[in-house]
């Protein structure tokens, strides 16, 4: 039996295309995430009396559009401070139905709801020159 030996040259010019075009693709899909509108922009302000004024925009670790951040910030002090009060949730959703499978396996998830659930609350002292690089200013 003869077996014909594939040309290592067509070979790899067949792979590196179509890796070629897998890595331009996934530049593009992240390129294109990036020049998306910035979350201050989507941004949700509310007043919520007695001069707490909070923001709720999405997170802002790349892949996780469903996160929320909410930022609370009280009266700035006599000082420049002030009190802001910040937390990562995400709101109920649907997550969908979805099988996957193969010649030897097959695998079905999702199509449940999925309440709200807060992901840590914690409250500081900020100063102008010490807010943090991903929040904004004093809100309000």
């Amino acid at each position: 039996m003869n077996k014909q030996i594939p040309n290592w040259k067509e070979t790899t010019k067949f792979w590196f295309g179509r890796l070629f075009f897998i890595a331009l693709l996934v530049g593009a899909m992240l390129g294109a995430m990036w020049l998306a509108d910035p979350a201050e922009a989507k941004a949700d302000i509310q007043d919520m009396g007695n001069g707490i004024v909070c923001q709720t925009d999405p997170a802002p670790q790349l892949l996780n559009w469903i996160r929320k951040r909410t930022l609370c910030d009280a009266p700035v002090h006599a000082d420049g401070s002030w009190v802001r009060a910040r937390g990562f949730w995400t709101p109920a959703h649907q997550v969908p139905f979805s099988c996957y499978g193969g010649r030897y396996y097959s695998s079905c998830s999702g199509g449940y709801f999925v309440d709200t659930s807060k992901e840590g609350n914690e409250s500081y002292i900020v100063f102008p020159e010490t807010v943090l690089p991903d929040e904004p200013g004093h809100i309000g």
